[in-house]
C-alpha cells in the first residue's frame, strides 16, 4: 500500500533533495512569521485576544501590565519588595487612578510617614491582622478618608490590619468623615497612645452613614467615638481589652446600634451614650473596675446585657444627666457592684426584668427621678434591693 504521505501526493519532483520534515519546519516558520496567523475576526483566538476579561484562574498571571482594570486584586504590597508595591500609599493612588479596587498586604511590618489618604472605592485587605502592621511611631499620623458636606467619600474597607503607635489622639487613628457605606473589620488596634497628651487614639467616625465596625480588637488604645453627626453605624462583635475609659462613645449620631461586643477590664465610661435612640443590647462586661455604661440622652435602648463585677464595686448602668424615657430591660449583673443601675433627674424609664446579685444597692432611683416603670426585676442578696427617692414611679412584682 503506498505511503498516503509522498512527493507524488505532494506534487515534488523526485530528484527533489529536500526531505519531508525540512518542508514541515518551512510551513511552520512561515505561519509563525505571519502577524495576522490565528487573529483573523472570525477565529477564536482574535476574541481571546481583544477580551477585557481574563479567562486564566485568579491570580496565575502575576503582570501589572495585563488588564489590572479586571483583575480581582488590582494592587499588591509587600514590605520587603517582593510585590508591585512596597508603601501603601503608593498601592492606593495607583488603584484610586484605576476607579477603584481591591489591595492585597503582604504580612510585614510598613512605617507610614505621613497620613495615609483614602479614596472612594477602595478596599484593603491584609493578609493576616497579626503579622500585616503599620507602625507609625509615635507620629502624629493615622489612616483617614475625609470627604465633604456636598461630596461624600464611599466604599471604603479596612480588613484585616494591624495599626499600632498612632499617636493621633485628636482626629484618631483612623478618621472617616463625611464617609459612607465603608466598613472596618476584623482590624487590631494596639498601643495607640499620644504620651505628650497622655491620651489614646481612637476610630472616629465623624458625619457618615452606614459605617460597619465589626470583629476588631482594642487594646492599649482608644476605641470608637461617634461624632458630629450621621446615622446607620453598626458596632458589632468586636473586643476591648483593659480600657481605663473610652472603649466606645456616640454622640450626635442617630441609628446607632452596640451589639454583641466583649468589654475586659473596662474603668469609668467604658460606655458613653451621648446621643438618642441608641440600641446597646447583647453585650458582655467582664472585670469592671469602674462605670460601665454611662446614659446621657433620652430614650436609649439597654437591654440583654452582662455585667461581671468585682471587689472595686464598679458601677454597671448609670446617668447622672436630665434623662428620659429609656428602657432598660433583661440586664443580669453577676458579682459586686456598688450600684447595679443608678439614675438621676429626668425619669419616664422602664426598668423591667433586670437581676442583680451581690450589688450593694440593686436599683436607685434619684430625686428628681420621676414617673419610673420598675417592675419584674430581681435584687437579691443586695444590701438595699431598691431606693427610691424620686415621685410617682410605679413598683409592681420585683423580687428583693
Amino acid at each position: 500500500m503506498p505511503d498516503p504521505i509522498s512527493w507524488y501526493a505532494l506534487g515534488r519532483d523526485v530528484n527533489d533533495p529536500q526531505t519531508i520534515l525540512e518542508a514541515v519546519d518551512e510551513k511552520i516558520l512561515a505561519h509563525n512569521l505571519d502577524p495576522s496567523a490565528h487573529g483573523q475576526s472570525d477565529e477564536a483566538v482574535y476574541n481571546h485576544r481583544i477580551s477585557q476579561l481574563l479567562d486564566h484562574v485568579n491570580y496565575s498571571i502575576y503582570n501589572i501590565k495585563l488588564h489590572p482594570e479586571t483583575r480581582p486584586i488590582k494592587a499588591f504590597v509587600d514590605a520587603g519588595g517582593a510585590a508591585e508595591f512596597s508603601k501603601i500609599q503608593d498601592a492606593i493612588s495607583y488603584v484610586h487612578a484605576l476607579g477603584g479596587g481591591r489591595i492585597f498586604v503582604k504580612a510585614g511590618t510598613y512605617y507610614p510617614k505621613d497620613d495615609v489618604t483614602l479614596y472612594s472605592d477602595i478596599q484593603i485587605e491584609g493578609e493576616d491582622r497579626d503579622t500585616v502592621i503599620f507602625d507609625f511611631e509615635d507620629a502624629v499620623y493615622g489612616f483617614e478618608a475625609v470627604g465633604t458636606t456636598g461630596t461624600h467619600l464611599r466604599n471604603i474597607k479596612l480588613d484585616n490590619i494591624q495599626i499600632t503607635q498612632s499617636a493621633k489622639w485628636e482626629d484618631g487613628c483612623i478618621l472617616f468623615n463625611y464617609v459612607d457605606d465603608a466598613d472596618i473589620v476584623n482590624c487590631k488596634f494596639y498601643d495607640n497612645f499620644h504620651s505628650g497628651e497622655s491620651a489614646y487614639s481612637p476610630v472616629v467616625i465623624a458625619n457618615c452613614t452606614e459605617i460597619n465596625i465589626k470583629g476588631n480588637y482594642w487594646s492599649q488604645s482608644k476605641g470608637v467615638t461617634v461624632a458630629n453627626g450621621g446615622s446607620k453605624i453598626n458596632i458589632e462583635d468586636n473586643y476591648f481589652y483593659n480600657f481605663n475609659a473610652g472603649a466606645i462613645s456616640v454622640n450626635a449620631a442617630t441609628l446607632v446600634v452596640i451589639r454583641h461586643n466583649y468589654f475586659d477590664t473596662t474603668g469609668d465610661d467604658a460606655v458613653s451614650l451621648a446621643w438618642n435612640k441608641i440600641v446597646f443590647d447583647g453585650n458582655i462586661f467582664i472585670n469592671c473596675t469602674g462605670g460601665c455604661v454611662n446614659i446621657e440622652d433620652d430614650n436609649n435602648i439597654i437591654t440583654n446585657n452582662v455585667f461581671v463585677g468585682n471587689v472595686s464595686e464598679p458601677t454597671g448602668i448609670w446617668s447622672n444627666s436630665n434623662v428620659t424615657g429609656c428602657v432598660i430591660t433583661n440586664n443580669r449583673f453577676v458579682g459586686l457592684f456598688g450600684y447595679a443601675i443608678i439614675l438621676n433627674s429626668g425619669g419616664i424609664h422602664t426598668i423591667a426584668n433586670n437581676i442583680a446579685t451581690e450589688s450593694l444597692t440593686g436599683l436607685q432611683l434619684e430625686s428628681g427621678c420621676n414617673y419610673c416603670s420598675v417592675t419584674g426585676n430581681v435584687f437579691v442578696d443586695c444590701d438595699d434591693p431598691i431606693i427610691n427617692y424620686g415621685t410617682g414611679n410605679q413598683l409592681a412584682g420585683n423580687v428583693t
